[in-house]
């Protein structure tokens, strides 16, 4: 009986384990995304076009 209880609290705390990995591993992506180069020189150029277009 008490083997059953640890087995299930193992498998939760597991499952846990792998949702938290799957969100970092989300993040990752998302922010690979929003990084490359072509989005970092489009960042850049409209950056520059706000600090121009002030008077």
């Amino acid at each position: 009986m008490f083997q059953n209880i640890v087995d299930v609290e193992k498998e939760e705390i597991s499952t846990q384990e792998e949702i938290i990995i799957d969100k970092k591993e989300k993040i990752k992506n998302i922010l690979k995304k929003l990084f490359t180069i072509q989005n970092i020189l489009v960042y850049i150029l409209s950056f520059m076009l706000s600090m121009v277009s002030r008077n």
